[in-house]
This record gives structure tokens, C-alpha cells and sequence, in this order.
């Protein structure tokens, strides 16, 4: 039958106890932890008596860790059944000031103990991984804060770019009437250089067209959308009418010029899918390939979406059976 065996340790006053393949000791209250360059883990009590750990385990890291996180609270340390409970530890846990791991009432037998201090080993765990989750949810919690500041600042920022390109669009719109054909520059394609600019990833996913070795999109102007957008057409493609958001170019050279920095198609239902299949377009590096790629996938899902309500009118008016599940 399997018993907890008090040791007794001849360097210290410390209470000890073997329990199977790990002997645990009761190590006090934690003062300090360190390693160092040679390959060791040193924790201290308030008496400065230490024990180490090597770091050829491999969890010696999460140790460290753990014992930097109970720095001032009571604990125990491991050793494993083969070695002198003094020659080194290789894991610690938070002990209960009020019920010591070690101290058991008066009459407790050898067999109890060991259930005894099994029960409190696994509690002490268990609390730690508690601890250890709430710890990983509140930064997590405060990361996301600190996300949505960070969102906010940024969409402050943009509100502030779209206001002041309407104030400059309003002011030039009589311009824009009198000369609805025109050449707009496209935002960046002076660092084009075989670079694909933010613009040309809109206009490849968007309309499938390859600007990236264009510097200017000639348009014919129809209208004005909302906010700064601009709906035109495009000559060099077959006067295809889209939207683009404009700005007044701000860089040297090509000061108050206008230019292009986005772009809009104008397919039905577009917009949904595109947020729901690529939520973070904007964000993606994407190179013009898997910008074509983005194209044709949404496309696709929007005719099946159109051959749905096209079976569903048929089968209204008894022509067909619904063919599109």
C-alpha cells in the first residue's frame, strides 16, 4: 500500500515528504527566483535558503514563470522519487497559508496523508490553471480594448480624410461638370515601379482590371455619388460605369491634383459578399493574381445567387421546378 514518508533532511528544518515517484517539500514563503547564463533556475525563501532547477527539462521556462507569479506566497517544490528531496526541484506550488500541503491533524496515518496531500497537490493545480486562464482572458480582454482605441483613432482619422475630400469635391464639383472627360491620377502609381498600390489590389478585385502599369484611368464623368465618390465611366474599357472615391492629392509635384483612391463596381450584392468572403480585403498584400482570384470567386457565388431567384420567378409561374438547391 502505497504511504506519504516523511524525510528527514539533514541541511534544513524544511518538512518533506516522499509520495510514490516525487518526494514534495514544503518550502516556505517565496522571496526570489533568477536564472542565469550556466544553465539554472534558483528560488529563494525568506530564510535565503534555495534550491535550483536545470534547465535541460523542458518545461524549466513555464516554471520560471509560474514562480515569478507567486512571489510572495507559501509554496512547495517538487523532486522526483530518485534524488535527494535537497538536490533540486523540477516544479513548485502555491501552498495554502491557512492548510499547509504538509500539516495534517494529530493521529493522521501514513495512508491518509498521502490521500491527503494527493487531494491538496491537485487543488493547488487546479487554482493555478484557474488563475493562469483568468490572467490569459484579462489580457485578452485588454488587448481587445486596446484594439477598438486603436479602431477608433483610425476611423476618426478616416471620418476626418472622407469630410475633408467632400469639402474639396464640393468646391471643384462646378469644374468637374463643365469637364466630365478628364484623366484621374491613381493614388501611388508614382512608386509603381512593378509595385501594386493598394488602388490597383481595388480595381483588380473589384473590376478585374490591371492598373498596375497605369498612371492616370481616363473617365467620363456621369455623376456624383456619395461622399467624395464620383460615378463615371471608363472609355478604355467599353464605358464601364463604376464609382470612384476621389482625393485631392496632397504630394509635391502633383499638388491639388485629383486622383483616384478607390474604387466601386456596381453589381448587386457585391458588397456583402465581398465582406463576408474577405472581411479584411483592405488590409491583404495581395498580389494581382489572387486579387483576379477574389473576382471570379464572388462573381460566381453572385450568379448563383441571381440563377436562384431566377428558378424560384420560374417556378412561380409553373414554367420549371426549382433546379437550384
Amino acid at each position: 500500500m502505497s504511504v506519504a514518508k516523511e524525510l528527514i533532511l539533514p541541511w534544513s528544518k524544511l518538512t518533506s515528504y516522499s509520495i510514490g515517484i516525487m518526494k514534495v517539500t514544503q518550502f516556505g514563503v517565496l522571496k526570489d527566483v533568477e536564472h542565469d547564463d550556466h544553465g539554472w533556475v534558483t528560488i529563494r525563501n525568506e530564510d535565503n535558503q534555495t534550491v535550483q532547477m536545470k534547465k535541460i527539462y523542458a518545461g524549466w521556462l513555464g516554471v520560471y514563470l509560474k514562480a515569478q507569479k507567486l512571489i510572495g506566497k507559501p509554496i512547495v517544490y517538487e523532486t522526483g522519487g530518485s534524488a535527494s528531496a535537497g538536490d533540486y526541484f523540477r516544479d513548485i506550488h502555491e501552498d495554502s497559508p491557512n492548510k499547509p500541503m504538509l500539516t495534517f491533524p494529530d493521529g493522521t496515518s501514513d495512508e491518509a496523508k498521502l490521500e491527503i496531500i494527493l487531494a491538496r497537490l491537485s487543488s493547488s493545480q487546479w487554482k493555478w490553471e484557474h488563475d493562469k486562464a483568468q490572467d490569459s482572458l484579462t489580457e485578452r480582454l485588454e488587448q481587445i480594448e486596446e484594439q477598438k482605441a486603436r479602431m477608433q483613432q483610425l476611423e476618426k482619422q478616416e471620418y476626418d480624410e472622407v469630410q475633408q475630400r467632400i469639402k474639396d469635391l464640393d468646391q471643384d464639383w462646378s469644374d468637374w461638370e463643365a469637364n466630365p472627360e478628364r484623366k484621374l491620377r491613381l493614388q501611388g502609381a508614382a512608386n509603381h515601379g512593378g509595385r501594386i498600390q493598394g488602388v490597383d489590389r481595388k480595381f483588380k478585385m473589384r473590376l478585374n482590371i490591371d492598373t498596375s502599369e497605369m498612371r492616370a484611368m481616363p473617365v467620363r464623368i456621369v455623376g456624383r455619388g456619395e461622399n467624395n465618390y464620383v460615378r463615371v465611366k471608363l472609355p478604355k474599357y467599353d464605358n464601364l460605369e463604376c464609382e470612384v472615391g476621389v482625393a485631392r492629392s496632397t504630394q509635391r509635384g502633383s499638388k491639388d491634383q485629383w486622383s483616384i483612391v478607390t474604387v466601386r463596381n456596381q453589381y448587386d450584392g457585391w458588397y456583402k459578399l465581398e465582406q463576408k468572403m474577405y472581411p479584411n480585403a483592405k488590409t491583404y498584400n495581395w498580389g494581382l493574381d489572387q486579387c483576379g482570384e477574389a473576382h471570379d470567386q464572388i462573381i460566381s457565388k453572385l450568379l448563383e445567387k441571381e440563377q436562384i431567384k431566377l428558378d424560384l420567378v420560374m417556378d412561380q409561374f409553373g414554367d420549371i421546378k426549382v433546379i437550384t438547391a
